[in-house]
């Protein structure tokens, strides 16, 4: 019931080169949009509701039910909004270095354990402060394989 952050280190440039190492801009400006939203909603503390507007807000313009319907070029587009979304949250710009999304990501998880989900999981499987009295931060590098 911890926070996890997924597609960390993806920036403007690290974008790019994940679209090529895939050979899909599309699936690589997605990964980016799930980032920006997850990172300003676990990182953030932005509302899940106001990145979920712009995405179905976009889908409503372009006349489509799915995620999966929508191009590289439109997903450029709502990261860029998400960014913006979460810039005026923090008042600062979104961080672009890998190493600082790295350092708030971890900040973020250690504080989720005194999350509401968290409280609740721990209290609903019994789990006190004997047997568990703090957490600890997985990072791990995933990698991503191109379909054969």
């Amino acid at each position: 019931m911890m926070d996890t952050i997924l597609n960390l280190g993806l920036n403007e440039q690290t974008v790019i080169g994940l679209a090529k190492k895939s050979n899909n801009e599309r699936f690589a400006w997605d990964s980016y949009r799930r980032f920006v939203q997850l990172f300003g909603k676990v990182v953030f503390g932005v509302d899940d509701k106001k990145f979920d507007d712009i995405l179905e807000e976009t889908k409503r313009e372009f006349i489509v039910q799915h995620d999966s319907e929508l191009n590289a070029e439109t997903l450029k587009k709502i990261v860029s909004k998400y960014k913006e979304i979460c810039e005026n949250h923090t008042e600062k710009p979104f961080p672009s270095d890998p190493y600082k999304q790295l350092e708030l990501a971890i900040e973020a998880v250690f504080k989720s354990w005194m999350g509401e989900r968290a409280v609740v999981y721990r209290e609903k499987y019994k789990i006190t402060k004997d047997i568990a009295n703090g957490t600890a931060v997985n990072v791990v590098a995933m990698v991503w394989q191109h379909g054969k």
